[in-house]
């Protein structure tokens, strides 16, 4: 068979050469080995993508049943990550074995209709999934950094027609090539059925749409709204939350209301006696010390505040870390992929991009695998829920306790009454707060103890 540039075809083949170009309608950019179309890369692919389509499989199922299975978590705020960790799944149920079979075969061999659908259903799951992950940052803006506007106007009815509107709009563009906006074709380097790249006319105008409206203004969105997130949770973590100080008897010879730099607060007690609160000047109370002069020893505080300075960076990083992570994974799985595919179908194929377009979807297919732990896993209460969920199978299957899994487990269950009935994003990123921000979310009865202990 006569390898054909820039040509689609529409007939049937019934004879396929090892890395074939066509099928019944196909997009031949050149099948020669140049394109790096081995069967190296092919069998590499294969095992590489195979991996993640079974981490994909069990992350989205994993999180899907335990929020589902457990009622402290149904919740507006995991309702758009259910509907991205079902888009995920639905990918990995019907996308991606066509998408493994292609690469084991190195052709597709599954007829015109087949590859229409898969082209489709390709679609309509990765931009349901890429509007998703933008809506659940604006979600997660809206409810830290403005939570009054968040809560007068997030119902169950504005989420479920937000979800609607995601699936409207997938299905709308996914539809598009099928009535003559671009097509879809089978693509060797991809080994699976996608719209056109090298499509002329309106189709390149489709390519281009489908980059900007699924990857540049989404990714836009998403470092928008997470840098808000995090100016607000740093700006969270320099806040002064003071705390009550041993108390200082009026008889104390400090008669200057500031000591030192410290503030000397005077409170009227319900028996009529009147005691003293010293603040430091950076807003942590401090003990007072009767050395004549209220003075406190230097050497501890200086000893205090490089322990909360070496906190407080340590934390800051955690929270830095973690939008990073998030969005990172965004724009490392689909940027490189929506990017070649624009330059593509502006400046045309070059022999360079044809080496790199197979990795980059692999890449991105990665993104199906990934998102169930960056949006489920990390959320502390799907955490313990799994992890008590995968403990009792474990048993169940077994038959048998493993020593001190019982007392583990009601440890975890202890743990988890003290929660929140659902983890919100910045709860999320509670972790990454400064000592005095956490302490506004502890239990009241563990404050009280630390300080009845640093009195003592």
């Amino acid at each position: 068979m006569e390898a054909m540039n820039h040509t689609v075809l529409v007939s049937e083949v019934n004879d396929f050469l090892p890395f074939p170009n066509v099928t019944n309608r196909t997009a031949t950019y050149d099948s020669s080995v140049d394109d790096g179309a081995s069967s190296t890369w092919l069998i590499f692919q294969l095992v590489a993508m195979t991996i993640v389509e079974i981490v994909a499989l069990f992350s989205n199922v994993s999180v899907l049943i335990v929020v589902m299975k457990t009622p402290p978590l149904h919740t507006l705020t995991l309702l758009f990550v259910l509907n991205l960790c079902t888009t995920d799944l639905l990918h990995s149920l019907f996308v991606t074995p066509f998408f493994l079979a292609s690469s084991g075969q190195g052709a597709w061999t599954y007829g015109t209709v087949a590859c229409d659908v898969t082209g489709f259903l390709d679609s309509l799951f990765t931009y349901s999934s890429i509007t998703t992950i933008c809506v659940i940052s604006v979600e997660r803006y809206y409810s830290i950094v403005r939570p009054m506007v968040h809560a007068a106007h997030m119902t169950l009815v504005t989420a479920l027609s937000v979800i609607a509107f995601i699936w409207v709009q997938a299905i709308c563009l996914a539809v598009a090539p099928l009535v003559g906006w671009n097509h879809y074709v089978f693509d060797l380097r991809q080994t699976q059925c996608t719209y056109d790249w090298i499509a002329q006319g309106s189709g390149k105008s489709y390519v281009i749409a489908i980059s900007c409206w699924y990857f540049y203004i989404p990714a836009c969105v998403v470092l928008a709204m997470y840098s808000c997130i995090y100016s607000a949770a740093m700006k969270a973590s320099r806040q002064v939350l003071p705390q009550p100080s041993p108390l200082m008897p009026e008889g104390q010879p400090a008669s200057s209301p500031v000591l030192n730099g410290n503030t000397k607060v005077p409170m009227d007690l319900a028996n009529g006696q009147k005691i003293f609160v010293i603040t430091t000047a950076d807003g942590e109370a401090g003990p007072s010390t009767s050395d004549g002069g209220g003075r406190r020893k230097s050497s501890t505080n200086k000893q205090d505040q490089t322990q909360k300075t070496h906190s407080q960076m340590s934390e800051s990083l955690k929270a830095t870390k973690t939008l990073m992570l998030v969005v990172g994974v965004f724009l490392l799985t689909w940027g490189p992929y929506f990017t070649v595919s624009t330059i593509v179908a502006i400046l045309g194929m070059s022999p360079r991009l044809k080496q790199a377009i197979g990795p980059l979807k692999c890449l991105a297919h990665t993104s199906f695998a990934i998102n169930a732990f960056v949006y489920g896993w990390l959320n502390r209460q799907v955490r313990l829920e799994l992890m008590r969920t995968l403990r009792h199978y474990y048993r169940f299957i077994c038959h048998q306790e493993a020593e001190g899994s019982d007392i583990e487990l009601r440890a975890m269950e202890e743990d988890s009454k003290g929660l929140q009935p659902v983890e919100n994003f910045y709860q999320f990123l509670e972790r990454t707060a400064t000592p005095d921000c956490r302490a506004a979310s502890r239990n009241p009865k563990e404050v009280k103890s630390e300080r009845e202990n640093k009195t003592l």
